[in-house]
């Protein structure tokens, strides 16, 4: 795919701007540079290219101008070499549509781009800041590793290694390579301990369901005990309530003759009372300030009437406002006449000096000054001079040097030889040795051979008490795994069984234990007989109604040690009931844990026996697999026998593995030896039969080596060549250049005075500074000459106007100027100045009169409100009013006060009149219901403390019942454990998915290292070198354990490991193989267009041209856009490709 045209038409900041990226010729570098300032619309422009191929998303930012509907692009695009004009519009469906509107398929672009998505497009084919520090940091987290550093570099991925090191860390910490510690197992750990509470809370059902039954005989007894606290607190409530009310209506009857002493006053309207103040205050605040209003109202007048306005003076005001404004001019032309006469005269001689030093005096300055156009064409010969003058001079120097390379390069050439012998195909096969590099892995295959024997040796030392060779170890077999797993679930399953019996039975054997110990913990308690109890209670009631009829001291007291003694007695009755109640349940406690305990011996003694035989067959099975190993071993002990076993099956089988690797390579060695003999003899150069690969290897890298050299000499002296060329034809431009000058410079003199001896160009500068000051003189003559006429006119004006002025104002004439114009403007400022308080009083008179108008209209309206006042109370003055005012206000607070007191006495009684509350009370009496009530007050605290020693008794039962638990936690606890083995089922197959899921993804990576390994690395070793300016030779792949890491070779000696390089050189080494990784691309699938933003932008000058460079032969292979907004790298990106296309961005 190639990008012909972009066009945003309507999108983001842009409207109809249309870029163009021309096909250059077959061969040429296909690179463009876009330069637009900060906020030109770079980034915009990106965004609009991913729309154009991957459409315009559904939340799109780029309608800050144009609305989603009008939204459109457009391009020409270039897929499989037909061209495509194609359109964009923002649409959830067929948004993209050919030149004519009609609706396209994506599959057009999607083949074009060879099935990548926007985000996959996104990371292989463009790249910025970010993600190339992002790439340096990538090398680092991968540690160097070559296989993802060629996938990242192909992919466009920054992040690989740290996704792979979080999938192997997620992995590990759900089960690392010991299983030792991990989430599976603190899982199992778990699961143990429910079972372990499970054979704790197995409880026998009867202590459950006793427990249960004392419980609910608990909450019985508390619920009658706070129905009976609750119904004294009720009757404790209505006595307080009738001893309240009765002092009420003393007070009522009192307050009703208070009310009844004022007579029939008439009831004044609402707000009256509160308007009281405000009418006192206002009486007498009206009349002081009316007195105080007339007395300034007279004295503004009279003082008004004495000034006298100055008539003649504000008639002529007009005309002195003239004469001011001539003032300034009159006074600027007296100070500054005398100094433009003066530079006037300076002027004049300045002028006369010039025509001296250009040879003509008594001329006409005027006639001497050329026009404007002859100007420009002297001043522009001037400038031209020194470079046609230097021009000629640098293409003699150029040509001269041009001639010199061209015989250095000559003998060079011939001093190297002259030519070469063909070397046919010695190079590839010189490259493919060294990629393939047959004695490193020969020498890796060695070692390794060695260290699967070193395993397979500990391997077998492990299997002890078993002892054998090799051999012996391939005739043992594994029992089946089915088996092994079924036989692991009974034992589990045995010793669960065995462990739940003697919990089982120890659990009861404490039940039993605590219930012994409850029954004799029961006791004895005092006997009350019924009867007993009968006889306290009548002895109570004859008390109580003995206490009714006297109402005396000793009555109460012998009321009150009966009560007491009662309660006493009913206390113990109680107590005998629950005593007994106890003692049964105890009893019946007691038989049931017995039974309990036979039954779980019974099951304890079944658990062993199967135990028993399940370890006979898992000895058998030992027996048949080996019969070095003991009979009374242990499932756990044979199972991890059995992956040692395991381990030393796979030692051997990578032991014969490695073993016929060697061999491979070994002759792989003398092929690749045989090879290279073939070649060197077929380019004329035979090699010992006893040199060994790596000498051989050398002799034809010798051989290349030379080649290259001769070839790279031939192409100087064939460039040397065209630039001598190039150097003569630039000399005989110079040369007419210089002629052509030379013919303007006579025809420029020619239309002026100097045309009959046009001087030198110092003359001629000389010269044209002359007349530039000569033309600067004339003028300002000019200038002065106007001003001195002009300042002379003033000064007369205002002379005159004053002389005016005066004769008007009846003053005299004869005086000087100045002095007349002090005595108009004194008069002038003191007739103002009269005028000023004229107006000032008018105002202030204005305004008191105002106020005189406004406080009789308010002492009429405060008048018409006292006679309000009085009407209403049948009185003559004010001071009768407000008197009955003033009692009706204190009526009106006695009459509320009643009506309160009535609220009160109505609501504590619960009647909806007074009569009816009078009624309630007149029958009783406040000693009777205070005796009552201290009553009521004993007995419901005796039944609030019985109510707070049942609820102890409930709470404590239900604790009891909750600590047993029931069946129900058991069930709980069992669920869990259900939960748990589910957890550890999805857990083991998720961890399974990513171990293998990685185990594929090494796998992959190492086979794309070895597929890719060969062009990619040469490439991006070469870009590395050029972008370091020659710091590093090159990369080269090293072998480190099980894989090969990436090396930086340099140029001094020495390396470094990828993940050892700086920072910026991370940066360097990631773009390098960003390009190899583009190449590689392409080869497989064709170009696409590539576009960089500004990654060069900490780049040095010469580390910004080399990287052109490298991105100019990027671009031979498919398209190259880069942007940025530094002007300066356009010239670099010239220089470093003169072909290069600029465009620029509209500001």
């Amino acid at each position: 795919m190639r990008l012909n045209r972009l066009d945003l038409t309507r999108f983001g900041k842009f409207t109809d701007l249309s870029l163009s990226f021309p096909v250059p010729p077959p061969g040429d570098p296909d690179l463009h540079v876009i330069y637009g300032a900060n906020e030109a619309g770079k980034s915009t422009l990106l965004e609009g290219w991913l729309d154009m191929l991957f459409q315009i998303p559904v939340r799109s930012r780029m309608d800050f101008i144009h609305p989603y509907p009008s939204m459109q692009l457009g391009a020409a695009l270039q897929i499989d070499g037909r061209t495509h004009e194609l359109l964009r519009v923002k649409k959830r469906d067929n948004s993209l549509l050919d030149a004519s509107g009609g609706p396209l398929g994506e599959a057009l672009l999607h083949g074009g781009l060879r099935g990548l998505d926007r985000s996959s497009y996104a990371a292989m084919f463009s790249l910025n800041r970010q993600t190339l520090g992002e790439g340096g940091e990538s090398i680092l987290a991968s540690k160097g590793d070559l296989g993802e550093l060629l996938f990242q570099a192909s992919a466009g991925l920054t992040d690989l290694a740290a996704q792979l090191d979080e999938l192997r860390a997620e992995s590990e910490e759900f089960l690392n390579r010991t299983g030792r510690k991990g989430v599976l197992r603190d899982l199992g750990a778990e699961y143990e301990d429910l079972g372990r509470q499970i054979r704790e809370l197995d409880t026998a059902a009867a202590e459950y369901a006793r427990l249960s039954a004392e419980r609910d005989r608990a909450r019985n007894i508390w619920h009658q005990a706070r129905e009976a606290a609750e119904a004294a607190q009720t009757d404790v409530i209505e006595t307080d309530r009738q001893i309240a009310a009765l002092p009420l209506v003393p007070r009522l009857d009192r307050l009703m003759a208070q009310i009844a002493s004022y007579g029939a006053l008439p009831e004044p309207p609402e707000g009256w009372l509160a308007e009281l103040p405000e009418m006192d205050r206002a009486e007498t605040a009206i009349a002081t300030r009316l007195e105080a209003a007339k007395k300034a109202v007279a004295g503004l007048e009279a003082e008004l009437n004495g000034l006298h306005p100055d008539e003649p003076l504000l008639d002529a005001l007009e005309d002195i406002k003239a004469a001011e404004l001539l003032k300034s001019a009159h006074d600027t032309a007296v100070e500054d006449l005398p100094k433009r006469r003066g530079e006037l005269d300076a002027k004049t001689g300045a002028v006369n000096d010039c025509l001296s030093r250009l040879g003509q005096v008594g001329a006409d300055p005027a006639t001497l000054l050329p026009e404007a156009r002859t100007l420009g064409r002297l001043r522009a010969l001037i400038e031209q001079s020194s470079g046609v003058e230097t021009a000629c001079e640098s293409a003699n120097g150029e040509l001269l040097v041009a001639t010199d390379n061209l015989e250095r390069a000559e003998r060079r050439l011939r001093e190297a030889g002259g030519s070469v012998s063909e070397l046919g195909g010695l190079a590839g096969l010189v490259q493919n040795l060294r990629r393939d590099d047959p004695v490193g892995a020969h020498d890796r295959a060695s070692t390794e051979l060695e260290e699967t024997e070193a395993r397979l040796k500990s391997a077998l030392l492990a299997l002890s008490p078993w002892t054998g060779n090799k051999d012996d170890l391939a005739n043992l077999t594994r029992p089946d795994h089915a088996d092994l797993e079924q036989l692991g679930a009974e034992i589990a399953e045995a010793d669960r069984a065995v462990d739940r019996a003697h919990d089982r039975l120890e659990q009861l054997k404490q039940a039993a234990t605590q219930a012994l110990a409850r029954r004799d913990a029961i006791g004895t308690t005092a006997a009350v007989t019924l009867e007993e109890a009968a006889q306290m209670r009548a002895r109570r009631e004859s008390e109580w109604a003995r206490h009714r009829a006297d109402l005396t001291k000793e009555t109460a007291e012998r009321f009150e040690a009966a009560m007491r003694l009662d309660d006493q007695v009913t206390a113990t009755l109680a107590d005998q009931r629950a005593h007994a109640e106890k003692t049964a349940e105890a009893e019946r406690a007691l038989a049931e844990a017995q039974q309990q305990i036979d039954a779980a011996k019974v099951k304890a003694a079944e658990a062993s026996e199967l135990r028993g035989n399940l370890a006979k067959r898992l000895a058998d099975i030992a027996t048949k697999v080996s019969p070095a190993l003991p009979v009374d071993i242990n499932l756990s002990t044979f199972l991890a026998w059995l992956e040692k076993l395991d381990t030393a099956h796979d030692a051997l089988i990578r032991r014969d593995d490695k073993a016929r690797d060697l061999v491979r390579r070994a002759q792989g060695v003398t092929q690749a030896r045989l090879d290279l003999s073939k070649a060197l003899a077929q380019a004329g150069r035979e090699i010992p039969e006893d040199m060994s690969l790596a000498l051989a290897l050398e002799t034809a890298q010798f051989l290349l080596d030379q080649a290259s050299r001769v070839e790279a000499l031939s192409v100087s002296v064939a460039e040397a060549r065209q630039n001598l060329t190039l150097r003569e034809r630039n000399k005989l431009k110079a040369d007419d250049a210089r002629a052509t000058w030379q013919k303007d410079w006579g025809a420029a003199c020619a239309d002026t005075w100097m045309a009959d001896a046009p001087p030198t160009v110092g003359e001629m500068r000389a010269i044209l500074e002359e007349l530039d000051r000569l033309r600067e003189h004339q003028g300002r003559i000019v200038e002065l000459t106007h001003r001195i006429t002009t300042m002379q006119s003033n000064r007369e004006r205002f002379e005159q106007k004053v002389c005016d002025l005066a004769g008007r104002l009846d003053m005299a004439t004869d005086l000087p100027t100045a002095d007349l114009w002090r005595g108009i403007t004194q008069r002038k400022r003191a007739a103002e100045s009269r005028e000023d308080q004229r107006a000032n009083l008018s105002d202030r008179l204005v305004k008191a009169t105002q106020a005189l108008s406004k406080l009789e209209e308010e002492a009429a309206i405060h008048r018409n409100r006292t006679a309000e006042f009085s009407r209403h109370f049948g009185v003559a003055s004010w001071a009768e009013a407000r008197n009955a005012l003033t009692r009706a206000g204190e009526l009106s607070k006695q009459r509320e006060a009643q009506r309160e007191l009535t609220e009160d006495l109505c609501a504590g009684m619960r009647c909806d009149t007074v009569e009816e509350a009078r009624a309630q009370l007149r029958e009783l009496d406040a000693d009777v219901l205070a005796t009552r009530a201290d009553s009521l007050r004993t007995d419901l605290k005796t039944l609030r403390t019985a109510q707070e020693e049942a609820q102890d008794a409930f709470r404590k039962a239900e604790e009891a019942v909750e600590a047993v638990g029931g069946d129900g936690a058991v069930a709980r606890l069992e669920e869990q454990r259900q939960t748990l083995l589910l957890e550890i089922e999805d857990g083991a197959r998720r961890h399974l998915r990513q171990r293998l899921g990685l185990l594929a993804v090494d796998a992959a990576l190492r086979s794309y290292r070895d597929t890719h390994r060969s062009g990619m690395l040469e490439r991006a070793s070469e870009a590395f070198r050029i972008m370091t300016r020659n710091r590093y030779s090159g990369l080269a792949a090293q072998p480190d354990d099980s894989r090969e890491v990436l090396v930086a070779l340099a140029a001094g000696g020495g390396s470094k490991q990828a993940d050892q390089l700086s920072e910026g050189t991370r940066a360097q080494l990631y773009l390098a193989l960003r390009i190899a990784g583009y190449h590689e691309f392409a080869r497989n699938n064709g170009p696409v267009p590539f576009i960089a933003d500004d990654i060069m932008e900490s780049f040095d000058d010469d580390r910004t041209a080399v990287t052109f460079g490298l991105l100019a032969e990027m671009s031979k292979t498919g398209q190259v856009i880069y942007l940025t907004h530094h002007a300066h790298l356009r010239d670099i990106a010239r220089n470093a490709c003169p072909s290069v296309c600029i465009h620029e961005l509209p500001e």
